[in-house]
């Protein structure tokens, strides 16, 4: 086996865990707002905050640098597929850092700070709808790596 093997297998890898770490972290949201008590809020978000520190942060990480470590290799042109996964990474962060983040925040002083159960729902369906865009853009990520269409 070569290096860009090894790398693409590592891409792929990786690439599950980022995908597979922010789908818990949907599926823990759509837990916690089945009871938006303060408690179960704050574990929601002490879990995805762990999840994201632990799991998808360095798997996406590692995705992104082997990615593109194999598409240098490999001296691969800029093809759709490439472009899109590019393209759907760069997504992924303005929905996270400008839309996602501002959310989280606003539902930890929420919990915090005793807001309305009403506010809370708010900010959870909010968020929600931001986690379910991202990982849609994933999965068209995923998608597009796979099929690789021209």
């Amino acid at each position: 086996m070569n290096t860009y093997i090894w790398l693409k297998f590592i891409h792929v890898v990786s690439t599950a865990g980022w995908i597979g770490g922010f789908a818990a972290i949907a599926v823990l949201n759509i837990l916690a707002s089945r009871n938006p008590d303060p408690r179960t809020i704050a574990a929601f978000l002490a879990n995805a905050k762990g999840l994201g520190a632990r799991l998808v942060g360095p798997a996406s990480g590692l995705a992104i640098l082997t990615g593109i470590a194999a598409m240098l290799l490999r001296h691969l042109p800029a093809q759709r597929w490439i472009v899109w996964g590019i393209v759907a990474v760069a997504l992924f962060i303005v929905i996270g850092v400008a839309a996602l983040r501002p959310v989280l925040k606003r539902l930890t002083a929420a919990t915090q700070g005793g807001s309305s159960s009403e506010e809370v729902r708010v900010l959870l369906r909010r968020q929600r709808f931001l986690l379910t865009l991202n990982l849609l853009v994933l999965l068209s990520a995923f998608w597009a790596m796979i099929f690789k269409p021209e």
